[in-house]
């Protein structure tokens, strides 16, 4: 409060720097959004190391900070190479079309007539799996463009449903390394992943189903 109203200004303006890297960051993440992410930090690590002197080393909380965001804005710096490197390995028009084609064959089966498919809701979105061989295919059923690759042993399934209680939907945590879903499948559609789970040559062809 002594300093006057010029270092209330700056850190207003210091604020408003880490506001703009994370509403950055969160819509369009990039290479870009990482460099200012780095400068975010480092302008943070100045401004609390510089109020860690204004203080006569008082307030030695802002120094601990100040070393925290200046290791913070290292670490993103020396990540960036590899994030460029990523982010310029483009796929090919031949692996986009085959893409296009996996998703277009999932959304377009016909759930009664597919033996190695399921689908659920979670969080107002739909989404179809095809269990395929070693590999769960997640797509986004209606709209929107996520689509996931999920190896067997990434998978896990939590069937929550109360012991005891028979439920024609049954409440079940579907979890990968990157995303988890909240959801209700049929005991049907629950013991056709629970099987493709367990290993090949389980999946259940004459659509009985085995209690999970």
């Amino acid at each position: 409060m002594d300093a006057g109203v010029d270092i209330a200004i700056v850190g207003v303006g210091v604020g408003g720097i880490l506001l703009l890297a994370a509403a950055a960051a969160g819509i369009r993440p990039s290479p870009a959004t990482m460099v200012l992410e780095a400068c975010a930090f480092g302008a943070i690590a100045a401004w609390d190391l510089f109020l860690f002197v204004l203080s006569g080393a008082e307030a030695a909380e802002f120094g601990i900070w100040g070393l925290v965001e200046v290791g913070i804005a290292v670490y993103l710096l020396a990540k960036l190479p590899g994030f460029f490197r990523i982010a310029a390995q483009k796929p090919s028009k031949e692996i986009l079309q085959q893409l296009d084609a996996i998703v277009d064959g999932i959304r377009k089966a016909k759930l009664k007539e597919e033996d190695d498919l399921i689908e659920f809701a979670a969080n107002s979105t739909m989404w179809r799996v095809r269990l395929s061989e070693d590999t769960a295919i997640f797509v986004e059923a209606k709209q929107g463009h996520d689509m996931l690759f999920v190896d067997r042993e990434e998978l896990d399934i939590e069937d929550r449903t109360k012991p005891g209680k028979e439920a024609k939907s049954r409440p079940v945590t579907i979890a990968t390394g990157t995303k988890t879903w909240q959801t209700k499948l049929s005991p049907e559609h629950l013991q056709r992943l629970v099987s493709w789970k367990e290993g090949p040559g389980t999946l259940p062809s004459d659509g009985s189903v085995v209690e999970a």
